[in-house]
């Protein structure tokens, strides 16, 4: 992609269809696991993920809409497979992966757009992954028995 100068015209398209493939994902998953508590935090991790698609797609609007073009429209399941049979590593593994790659997205763009509101959205939304991915971690390791650490307690209790 070319530097974010200009901020290329396909940024957010991308990152629009890259929200639509988690929901896709946290969607499949939820399906895809047999635990109630499992299920309720994928689930909530892709509404999420619409609100993310929502935040960007609103970027568009006026006075956007004439510099960046909309989004291709995607298969409504993101193209995401879910390869069976899963295990409780494996899903919150395949999110972890998924909440770091959208993480430094975020970052990368946050640094580099000249547009300042662009640039704010894309650090709110990097935190916000960065926010799923500890979560997520903290999951794997509640679930082998590892305690949360004061840091993510804090992080998910305190209202920012």
């Amino acid at each position: 992609m070319k530097g974010m100068d200009e901020f290329p015209t396909d940024v957010l398209a991308f990152a629009v269809n890259k929200e639509i493939e988690a929901r896709a994902l946290y969607v499949k998953l939820s399906e895809a696991v047999d635990d109630p508590e499992l299920t309720a935090l994928l689930a909530g991790l892709a509404a999420d993920e619409e609100r993310h698609r929502r935040l960007l797609e609103d970027h568009y609007g006026e006075p956007h809409l004439e510099r960046y073009p909309q989004p291709q429209p995607r298969p409504e399941d993101g193209g995401v497979t879910i390869a069976l049979p899963v295990t409780l590593v494996s899903v919150l593994d395949r999110a972890i992966e998924a909440e770091e790659k959208a993480r430094a997205f975020y970052a990368d763009y946050a640094g580099r757009a000249a547009d300042p509101l662009a640039s704010k959205m894309f650090a709110e939304l990097a935190a916000e992954e960065e926010k799923h991915r500890d979560l997520l971690s903290s999951e794997i390791r509640s679930r082998q028995g590892q305690p949360w650490d004061t840091y993510e307690l804090d992080n998910w209790v305190r209202d920012d």
